[in-house]
This record gives structure tokens, C-alpha cells and sequence, in this order.
């Protein structure tokens, strides 16, 4: 599929699925690694040695260095200011790809976003388990968000039902027992759904913009119940559309 082409402003749902649906994780650790690759490959400087600033095995925070706490996003002093290339608006880690919700800041810089994360987590990957070539299938798949309809789907697909996907129970148990769902996902540490019920404020991704369309936390809730159990009573041409509209 052809990348969509996009301008400034412009919101893109991305996708990026391991080679033939293999496992993109190895373990948790590799999880919470990628969580950093999101925040230093999101910036116009890149210091392709960043991972020397690694966390011990199993930490997820960093411990008090002398009277200061650095958090598992350390910038060092002599880099320069940090400037975003994207303004990264929601991602869900599953085991074998990745969905995430970009808008583009500077010309192509959601491709040069996507380009820089494939790299960073290949190399790593391949580093540690001793492997040679991409991890993933093929370059990332994009759409465009281009209506507020299609805003309002995607954003509670991508948070929740995928996030839902992940819960140990399994997503038909997770949608018939959505409250109790809910509070296990809004926990899930590798979704940013918990940054849009205020459970978290993570500086991974920027929240400001789809809080200021779709309300706070309460709004939110009802927005994604309605997507989510609406699903179940869709009819079948609709949800064929969306579910094409979303990769699935």
C-alpha cells in the first residue's frame, strides 16, 4: 500500500506490523525501551548513541542521582533543545506491530518519525538476539484523518480496542465486561490511553490537541464505550469500511 501524502497539520493512523506478523518484543524490557525510542527518535537532533543513557534491567525509572531524579527520559545537558518533529498523539504496543497517531509538524516528518523508529528498534533487536535485517514487514501503512467522523473511530480503535486486544482475558471478554476492561487498559503501561483519563502525563506523546476536540476525561470515556460496543451493532458494510479504514 502507498503511503498517503499528507501537509502540515495533517493527522495519519500508522501502522507498523513485525515480518510475517512475528513478534516485535522479546520481553517487557524491550517494551519499555521502545517507549523511549518513541520520545528520542521524535526530535529534529538524534545522538544515535542515546542508549548509552539505558536503564538497568527490569527499572523503569531512573533513581536519585544525587539530590536530582531523572526520569527514563534523561536528555543530557549538552544536547540541544529538544524539537519535535511530529506531534506524536497516541500509540498501542501489541506483540507484533505497533499503531500509533502522528501529525505531521514539519514537511515529512512523519516519515522521517516512522524511518527512525524502524531503525532504532531493528538495530536493537538485532543487537540482542544476534539477527540481521529488518524486523519489520515492509515500510509503515498510513492513512490520512481526514474527516471528524473518521477522527472520532480511530482514536477510541486505536487507544482502546487494540489496547482491549492485549487484556489477558482476551477482546470479547474485555468488551462484555468493558468497566472492568477499562480500568485494566487505562493501567496497561505500553498504550497512552491513561494519559487521556489524567491517570499519567507522559512525555512521549502531546495530548493538548485531540483533548481540545474530543473533552476531558468523562467525554472521552463515552466517546470510546460508544465506538467500542457500537462495534458489536454495526452493520456488516460499514464495519467493513472502517475496519479497512483501520488496517484490520
Amino acid at each position: 500500500m502507498r503511503v498517503e501524502q499528507t501537509e502540515i497539520g495533517s493527522i495519519m493512523h500508522t501502522i507498523k506490523r513485525g515480518a510475517r506478523d512475528m513478534p516485535i518484543f522479546a520481553s517487557v524490557g524491550e517494551k519499555w525501551r521502545t517507549l523511549r525510542v518513541l520520545f528520542y527518535m521524535n526530535d529534529n537532533f538524534i545522538d544515535w548513541d542515546w542508549n548509552h543513557y539505558n536503564l538497568p534491567s527490569g527499572q523503569t525509572t531512573w533513581k536519585v542521582v544525587g539530590n536530582r531524579k531523572e526520569d527514563m527520559f534523561f536528555r543530557p545537558s549538552e544536547w540541544p533543545e529538544r524539537e519535535t518533529i511530529v506531534d506524536l498523539l497516541g500509540y498501542v504496543f501489541l506483540d507484533n506491530h505497533i499503531h500509533m497517531l502522528c501529525r505531521e509538524k514539519i514537511e515529512k516528518g512523519i516519515s522521517l518519525f516512522m524511518k527512525k523508529v524502524s531503525q532504532s528498534m531493528t538495530e536493537n533487536f538485532n543487537r540482542a538476539h544476534h539477527k540481521k535485517g529488518s524486523i519489520f514487514q515492509g515500510a509503515y501503512k498510513g492513512r490520512v484523518v481526514d474527516t471528524d467522523q473518521y477522527l472520532r473511530w480511530v482514536v477510541p480503535y486505536v487507544l482502546v480496542k487494540n489496547t482491549f486486544e492485549m487484556h489477558p482475558r482476551g477482546y470479547k471478554w474485555a468488551v462484555a465486561n468493558f468497566e472492568e476492561a477499562w480500568k485494566w487498559a487505562v493501567a496497561y503501561p505500553f498504550s497512552s490511553l491513561g494519559d487521556y483519563v489524567e491517570e499519567r502525563k507522559s512525555k512521549v506523546i502531546n495530548t493538548t490537541y485531540l483533548k481540545n476536540i474530543l473533552g476531558g476525561p468523562k467525554e472521552f470515556k463515552c466517546l470510546c464505550k460508544d465506538m467500542i460496543l457500537g462495534r458489536v451493532n454495526i452493520v456488516t458494510q460499514e464495519l467493513t469500511e472502517l475496519k479497512r479504514l483501520s488496517f484490520e
